[in-house]
């Protein structure tokens, strides 16, 4: 559908180029001149030269031939054919860099999507649980287990054997060998609280640390230590004592056999006495005699005779001590 016919009004214009027309009362455009950049005024020559207005069309006429070069619009204002080819084309390149950008951002968009696809594909796959399957007990664990011992580290060995022994099964050829180690370990931890106790005293130069060290047996692997500090204490050398001449021998009368040795009795009135030792230090002496009553019964008693005479009377440990004397 065609643009209707929009008559121009009469008198003298001037396009957005500088042109000056004259537009005449039968829509007739005729060109006077031009105003260049310089602000001179350029007339234009020739009887054929001008310009005529046809279906709301310029045409610009030279030598007889009309070229389209503007357009009135609806509202009177001039619109340059030229311009408008510039501007429809700056347009179209406008579009062409728009969809050129488009489709990279929807290219990057894409592989952004696709990327973050894998990712949750990997750490989803990293997240499925793998059964893990445990070895056995064997060679290496009880080497392992063997290191703690002999380097002491008797909390960390009781674990790895506990755990170790719980996950074990009776047909294991190992067995035998954790239950005895659990044994074992128990044993020397109560050996290594002796030794505690007893290089603590010896420290304070008690004479009950000497004791506690000696009643370590050959067997345990703190016994080396004890004895090293055993070989510490300074000994006082006794005073050399001249020795009397030898004189006649006479003759003596009848000595009386010797008199036996009396079995031990409490003090009396233990109610009376007060306690010299904590409930601590007689339950390490407690163990310690009960752990040596077979191999060491002589000294079992004199442990045990401390505890009864270092300790309240009613208490629980003054009691199992005085059955433990009485049954050896």
């Amino acid at each position: 559908m065609g643009m209707p016919e929009q008559k121009p009004q009469s008198g003298m214009n001037i396009a957005p180029d500088g042109t000056i027309y004259e537009i005449l009362e039968d829509g007739t455009i005729k060109r006077i001149g031009k105003v260049s950049p310089n602000g001179e005024f350029e007339p234009f020559g020739g009887p054929k030269d001008g310009v005529r207005v046809r279906d709301g069309f310029i045409y610009r006429v030279i030598n007889g031939k009309e070229q389209k070069i503007g357009q009135i619009l609806p509202n009177g204002d001039i619109e340059s054919i030229n311009q408008r080819i510039k501007s429809e084309a700056e347009i179209s390149r406008s579009k062409v860099k728009i969809v050129a950008i488009l489709s990279v951002l929807i290219a990057f968009l894409a592989a952004l999507g696709a990327g973050i696809y894998i990712f949750e594909e990997v750490q989803a796959a990293g997240r499925k649980p793998i059964a893990e399957v445990k070895p056995a007990f064997g060679e290496q664990d009880k080497v392992a287990i063997e290191r703690m011992i002999a380097v002491k580290d008797l909390k960390n060995a009781d674990k790895a054997l506990l755990i170790a022994n719980e996950e074990t099964s009776g047909n294991n050829p190992y067995k035998q060998w954790l239950n005895e180690q659990l044994v074992l370990v128990s044993k020397e931890k109560t050996n290594q609280i002796t030794f505690e106790n007893g290089k603590t005293k010896l420290a304070q130069n008690n004479p009950e640390g000497a004791e506690l060290l000696k009643s370590i047996p050959e067997t345990s692997i703190f016994y080396k230590d004890a004895q090293n500090l055993l070989l510490a204490i300074p000994t006082k050398s006794a005073p050399k004592k001249e020795i009397p001449k030898a004189e006649p021998r006479k003759e003596e009368p009848n000595k009386a056999e010797p008199k036996k040795e009396e079995p031990w009795k409490a003090e009396p009135n233990p109610s009376k006495k007060q306690a010299t030792m904590s409930e601590g230090e007689a339950k390490t002496l407690y163990m310690e005699a009960n752990a040596m009553k077979d191999e060491n019964p002589e000294k079992a008693k004199r442990l045990l005779r401390k505890i009864i005479n270092s300790v309240d009377p009613e208490s629980k440990r003054y009691r199992k001590a005085k059955e433990l004397l009485e049954k050896l």
